[in-house]
């Protein structure tokens, strides 16, 4: 699944869900509440926060001004101000369901998960079926690392009260986080059946469609959400998104550059925007995007992510490590993060740090390989070649087809006295060396054709001749969305799907391929696989 800022998703329900009473509140707020709701929608946050405490002035109980305030605060960086704002509120109303949501969104996106969980928790045994307060629980859940608990909580939820609509969309929202792209169609038929069918519905259908590599699919869902839901920004970021997806990248421009200038505090536009600039090296403009970003948003941890990309890519070394360390901060400790910034600390020398970040790493997932290679390379670089070949055999056992980690396996073991074994791992880096520069040499040729599936069908069909259908796959994801009735290409699909164990999307394929040509040659290995698979999952 594509980095998606699921957060914002949700907040994004929880405001739907809530805009009734809202409504009703600017009838009965006090003075500056609706002035400052106005400005607070133009995005004139200052002048929007002095209506909002003018409000409260008057009136000090007054939730909606809180959540605002509270609101633009922790845009602004207020974090703390935020959290004081809420908490006053909640001592005049305990039970108030929407200060208490809003406290556990402020939480979640301060990876305070136990503190969320236990505010959303509050305000769901305040009202048992408040769909916001679910999905806070299950997203803190989630959050932390619990996918079967978030997963478990919102069937649960589902098999209570299976008539609400909302329930299915926050499931489908849980399982495109989980990259159940099936199952997230699925709960989306059922939350449309119930009479859900405002823009979230269409977002999260669009990004289950892109991510299940439907996406001429996932264009057409998000066009046509756009036509019904006019300058939605959510509906806006995701149709780029998908833009992006397709590698229709001066289309992506567009779109996001409209959306940022609509709404210049949307941090997750101005991040897709870096995005795009960054993956065809503009690297003055991605940086632009990412800091604009962290202006609107300052604990977007994707921004920091990329600005550190960017300074490692300058040799700017400490200016990456500051980056690199905030997006662990704010991503509860990112994978990719501590990798890169063991990078950038093994250039500075510091390797007993780099191999702390990289252990803190292994500690968040033990079976990454490329995590257990820059472990054994910094160790080999610290001169500790004991430590740096147990961590090379085990990024060897995880990921054989890893040429780095082959050729400084058989270095290592050449200098340990194991010469045959060197030999071998030099011989197998080779092979790998000669596999990956005839890779590249067709990968060349995606920039220069992106929008041309023969460029694509090549680069598979050069994985799947060495046995390596799995890493064929973003490939094979793009070949057939230029080109949707290709047999050959979906029934390969279907085995490259297989392989990454998404087995309901490999079944999708193979149907699809079957349909278009039963008798392919490649349906009967296709049919067999799919059967030692297992059943849809």
């Amino acid at each position: 699944m594509k980095r998606r800022d699921f957060f914002k998703l949700g907040a994004a329900m929880g405001a739907v869900l809530i805009l009734a009473s809202l409504l009703s509140a600017i009838q009965e707020g006090p003075p500056g509440f609706a002035q400052g709701l106005e400005l607070f929608r133009k995005g004139q946050l200052v002048e929007a926060e002095r209506s909002f405490l003018e409000a409260l002035s008057s009136q000090p109980a007054h939730a909606p001004s809180s959540v605002y305030l509270a609101r633009i605060y922790v845009q602004t960086a207020r974090t703390g101000a935020a959290e004081t704002v809420l908490k006053r509120a909640l001592a005049e109303r305990p039970n108030g369901i929407g200060l208490l949501n809003e406290l556990g969104s402020i939480y979640l996106e301060s990876s305070r998960f136990a503190d969320a969980e236990a505010a959303f928790t509050r305000a769901r045994d305040t009202r048992p079926d408040n769909v916001r307060a679910i999905g806070g629980i299950a997203e803190s859940r989630l959050a932390a690392g619990h996918s079967d608990q978030a997963a478990a909580l919102i069937d649960a939820a589902i098999k209570a009260r299976p008539h609400v609509g909302a329930l299915h969309l926050l499931g489908a929202t849980i399982a495109l986080r989980r990259e159940g792209y099936g199952r997230a169609l699925e709960l989306l038929d059922e939350a449309e059946r119930l009479g859900t069918n405002g823009p979230n519905v269409r977002v999260v259908r669009a990004l289950a469609l892109e991510g299940s590599g439907r996406l001429e699919d996932a264009l057409a869902e998000v066009e046509s959400a756009r036509e019904l839901f006019p300058s939605q920004a959510a509906i806006e970021r995701t149709h780029g998104l998908v833009l992006m997806a397709l590698n229709r990248d001066a289309q992506a421009a567009s779109v996001l550059a409209a959306v940022v200038e609509r709404e210049p505090s949307d941090a997750t536009a101005w991040v897709a925007l870096g995005q795009l600039y960054f993956r065809q090296s503009q690297r003055d403009r991605a940086r632009l995007a990412f800091t604009r970003a962290l202006a609107a948003e300052p604990a977007n941890h994707k921004a920091h992510f990329y600005l550190g990309e960017i300074a490692l890519m300058e040799i700017r070394f400490e200016e990456a490590v500051v980056h690199y360390q905030q997006a662990i901060e704010t991503a509860n400790g990112s994978l990719a993060a501590r990798q890169k910034m063991a990078e950038a600390l093994l250039k500075l020398g510091r390797h007993d740090d780099a191999q702390a970040s990289l252990e803190d790493a292994l500690a968040v997932s033990d079976e990454d390989a490329e995590t257990h290679y820059l472990l054994g390379q910094v160790l080999y670089d610290a001169g500790k070649p004991s430590a740096a070949l147990s961590a090379l055999l085990e990024a060897r056992r995880i990921r054989p087809n890893h040429a780095p980690t082959r050729y400084l396996l058989g270095v290592t073991l050449a200098q340990r006295g194991r010469s045959a074994e060197g030999r071998e791992e030099l011989e197998a880096f080779r092979e790998l060396k000669s596999f990956e520069e005839t890779a590249e040499a067709l990968e060349l040729a995606l920039v220069e054709h992106p929008e041309d599936a023969a460029s694509f069908r090549k680069l598979v069909e050069h994985y799947f001749a060495h046995g390596r259908e799995q890493d064929a796959l973003p490939f094979l994801e793009k070949a057939v969305a230029l080109s949707a009735d290709d047999a050959d290409l979906l029934y390969r699909l279907a085995l490259a799907r297989l392989r990454d164990g998404r087995t309901r999307d490999a079944h999708a394929a193979a149907e699809r391929a079957t349909a278009l040509d039963p008798d392919h040659p490649l349906r009967p290995q296709v049919e067999a696989a799919l059967e030692r698979g297992g059943k849809k999952d």
